[in-house]
């Protein structure tokens, strides 16, 4: 059952801002390091860019030093992801990107060609190719920030190679470019709890991925392109949130990823450091495994061609306390949510489900009574109450739980901000306050 805690009055604050710490520290890398300063880097244009240039890039595959590979351009194809949004092919050369080929997590991975910051590698050409082809968004895309509007999908996630780039040879017949998968790293959430919603996560293309948490250091914030940052969806006594690779640093604004996360136009998400603990090789799909570490700035941009954000402090997020009894005995669980129209109710969800789940205290075949409180910036309070009888079918019974919040707070959330969420939850017969 889940009951409400008494409302503790306006003075109470339900955000936890989180300062990022900043440290002056001297970094001394060989050459292979990728250049560290913050300065507008040295572009070259897409006009510029022609088949045969040989390059580099850099991406992490262990720990923290971006490693650098080699690249060969195969050609320009022009207005491939839509109007004047051009891609540039290539193909990766060296033993290693050999053997990983495109890497999920390798999103924004910068290129250069001639010594120049010429893009970020952005798309995949699908699965069990013998050869690591890519494509690059062009820099002036990266760095311009091209804007959709928010929630604004783009027309596919898949686009098909023209004729005359598979008559070069490069690539089979009906191969197709798609945006490298980000990794959505859960930590603290069992596996039931992402198969009872990977319809809905597959919905916004995320791919889960094994990773954990890492504990802040003073020079998290301290980015190089190259190295890895995360976008935090949920955090506390468990974690969601995505990684990809830093392309280009200009003063506090941070460029990743090469294509949109989730397509979401203005946002605002915790960005936080993140650590490679490997590269996991796969014909299938390979991936990195991360641990996100501490808060380092915002996420304020999600769109075709880039995520953007700004070093700092990270956005205030909405507290959810779940307490659940049984018994006598009580186990609180605290996480914390992004604010988002779309995203918060699958959230909510999500993290009500897995603290439900993975509870000592839990047991199929109980009714669970439910009782909490929805506080809305501005708003009065929404009270919630109801019983959940178990279930004949192979659901769990805390699934119905996580739906009714998920229910509640995408009815409530649409027009508000979400002032904050507790809750408890009591397994027996009957309610007894």
């Amino acid at each position: 059952m889940l009951l409400a805690q008494p409302d503790k009055g306006p003075t109470r604050l339900p955000w936890v801002l989180l300062q990022t710490v900043t440290a002056v520290a001297l970094i001394l890398c060989a050459a292979s390091c990728p250049p560290a300063t913050a300065q507008a880097p040295e572009i070259l244009p897409l006009s510029e860019v022609r088949p045969g240039m040989k390059g580099y890039a850099y991406t992490i595959f262990a720990g923290d030093q971006a490693e650098k590979f080699d690249l060969e351009v195969i050609g320009v194809m022009p207005n491939f992801l839509g109007p004047k949004q051009s891609v540039i092919l290539i193909q990766l050369l060296g033993p290693k990107v050999e053997r990983t080929g495109v890497v999920a997590g390798m999103s924004g991975s910068p290129v250069y060609l001639e010594g120049k910051l010429a893009g970020a590698l952005s798309l995949r050409l699908g699965i069990f190719t013998k050869d690591a082809i890519a494509g690059v968004t062009p820099i002036e895309d990266v760095l311009q920030g091209k804007q959709l509007g928010a929630g604004q999908q783009p027309a596919a996630t898949s686009f098909p190679l023209s004729a005359e780039t598979v008559s070069h040879g490069y690539v089979p017949a009906g191969s197709s470019l798609e945006p490298i998968d980000t990794p959505l790293v859960f930590s603290g959430f069992p596996p039931l709890a992402v198969q009872r919603f990977t319809s809905q996560l597959s919905g916004y293309g995320l791919v889960a991925a094994p990773g954990g948490t890492a504990p802040p250091r003073v020079d998290d914030a301290h980015l190089k392109p190259g190295d890895m940052v995360g976008m935090v969806l949920v955090q506390g006594d468990a974690s969601i949130s995505a990684a990809c690779t830093v392309t280009a640093i200009e003063a506090d604004r941070v460029y990743l990823c090469g294509h949109p996360f989730l397509n979401l136009g203005s946002v605002s998400l915790p960005m936080a450091r993140s650590h490679v603990l490997m590269t996991l090789s796969s014909s299938l799909a390979s991936t990195k495994i991360v641990n996100v570490g501490g808060p380092i700035g915002t996420i304020s941009s999600d769109h075709l061609t880039a995520v953007t954000g700004k070093l700092g402090a990270p956005p205030p997020l909405i507290p959810l306390d779940l307490t659940f009894a049984a018994n006598g005995a009580e186990k609180k669980l605290h996480f914390e949510v992004v604010s988002h129209p779309k995203l918060t109710p699958l959230l909510m969800a999500m993290s009500t489900f897995s603290g439900l789940t993975l509870n000592s205290l839990y047991g199929e075949g109980t009714t669970l009574h439910v009782q909490g409180e929805i506080r809305l910036k501005g708003h009065s309070l929404v009270r919630l109450e109801n019983s959940y009888a178990p279930g004949d079918t192979l659901n769990p019974d805390s699934f119905p739980v996580a739906i009714g919040v998920q229910s509640a707070h995408r009815e409530l959330a649409r027009p508000q901000v979400v002032h904050d969420r507790e809750c408890l939850a009591r397994k027996g017969r009957s309610a007894t306050r």
